[in-house]
């Protein structure tokens, strides 16, 4: 079928948020947009913030800013060496988005803030929602604990800040409470029936009540990340009002409450801005000459085959199964079978010995080598098809937990490889 009659200008195979960011800068180009993805990205694994650069080379930064150049002259084929002009303009297509439901993603290039965890610890992050933008210095937090909610262990938060803070300079005092109401007497508990009961006022007059004996001289009252789905911001800024003081989110464990909302934001101004979202079905790129012709998707009976005009990869790494380890220790990229590029010092082990090495392991580094205008290379560095574009998790050259920079490339190489796919 000739490409001029394919269905979409731009089909975006990914549904984490480099594929997100990705189907927001085509939409918003005017094309034809569909994003399809074997389930939903990992968004809804992640903490809420936006993680640009956190560190370099074993260094925290203040501001990832200042780093960026360093990262883009110490390793040319980083991905922010490639498209770090357009981190800009990523970040603000996520914020505005994010703006237009509600949920202020606050910050800037200039200046990293800490933000923390349910482990108690502090880590760098470039834009975060309200409910994450505490002042640490100087507080008294009350840690509260939600009775039957096992993912939020308030003493173990309330033992560790302080000395996490230490580290940083920063003066925390922290104790735990529990709460225990009726409504939280369920045979189990999770994040998203915990935020939806956020959402209800009668939930928020009841947890009121039994914090306010125990505020003493809280500065910050610190929750479990679960503050409202829906009505996140309501419910934060009632909590706040109501209690005098700052309220203060920690991420938990997965799923992610804050990573959903954000999510929902993006994935319901896509579908305003006219793109599809299809989600659950495995899908395979099949070559055409020089170009990617069709993506074949996974379909009851048999395979729907939909005609390619550009095509943009944000399948993801490792995690997301956009690559995988063969049972001969090579990597296989696995919807185009592009080649997979590894450093040296994956050849010996894709691994290190111990699980937290301090320098990260070599098979983090491996990916999909692009050039500037994010198309994927070939083995003797030319750009395979015309009309493929690769972004986010599945690139090539940036340690993403060790620098925490993962939301950052997302933005910068989707919103890239978004403006070469409708130029």
């Amino acid at each position: 079928m000739p490409p001029d009659r394919a269905p979409y200008d731009v089909v975006v195979v990914g549904l984490g948020l480099a594929g997100l960011v990705a189907g927001l800068g085509a939409a918003s180009g005017g094309a034809r947009t569909l994003l399809v993805g074997k389930g939903h990205g990992t968004l809804r694994f992640r903490s809420g913030t936006i993680d640009v650069l956190g560190y370099w080379n074993d260094r925290s930064l203040g501001s990832p800013a200042e780093g960026l150049p360093a990262v883009a002259a110490e390793r040319p084929n980083h991905p922010y060496a490639l498209a770090g002009e357009d981190l800009g303009s990523g970040l603000e297509a996520i914020r505005t988005t994010a703006g237009a439901a509600g949920l202020d993603l606050d910050g800037s290039l200039e200046a990293n803030r800490m933000v923390a965890t349910a482990a108690g610890t502090l880590r760098p992050t470039c834009l975060a929602p309200p409910t994450m933008r505490a002042d640490w210095d100087g507080a008294h937090v009350l840690v509260v604990g939600l009775a039957g909610y096992r993912d939020f262990q308030a003493d173990l938060v309330a033992s560790v800040l302080p000395a996490a803070g230490a580290k940083l300079g920063l003066e925390v005092e922290a104790r735990a409470a529990t709460v225990d109401l009726p409504s939280l007497h369920r045979h189990h508990l999770s994040g998203l029936e915990l935020a939806r009961l956020f959402d209800q006022s009668a939930f928020r007059r009841d947890l009121l009540a039994a914090l306010r004996g125990t505020l003493g001289g809280a500065t910050v009252v610190a929750l479990p990340a679960v503050v409202g789905l829906e009505h996140a911001p309501e419910a934060a800024a009632d909590l706040a009002r109501q209690l005098g003081v700052t309220v203060a989110e920690l991420p938990t464990l997965p799923p992610s409450v804050p990573g959903l909302r954000l999510e929902l934001a993006v994935t319901a101004a896509l579908r305003r801005a006219g793109a599809r979202l299809q989600v659950g079905t495995f899908v395979r790129a099949i070559p055409q000459g020089g170009r990617i012709g069709w993506v074949e998707i996974q379909s009851p009976g048999h395979p729907l085959r939909v005609p390619v005009g550009r095509m943009v990869l944000a399948s993801g790494g490792l995690a997301s199964g956009g690559l995988e380890v063969r049972l001969d220790g090579t990597l296989r990229e696995t919807v185009a079978e592009l080649p997979v590029w590894l450093p040296e010092a994956a050849q010996g082990a894709l691994v290190g010995r111990s699980f937290l090495e301090s320098g990260g392991h070599p098979v983090s580094l491996a990916g999909v080598q692009v050039d500037g205008a994010m198309r994927p290379l070939g083995r003797e560095g030319s750009p395979l098809y015309e009309n493929l574009f690769a972004a986010g998790g599945l690139l090539a050259g940036a340690d993403r937990a060790v620098e925490k920079s993962a939301d950052g490339i997302c933005c910068a190489t989707g919103w890239r490889a978004a403006q070469e796919a409708v130029a």
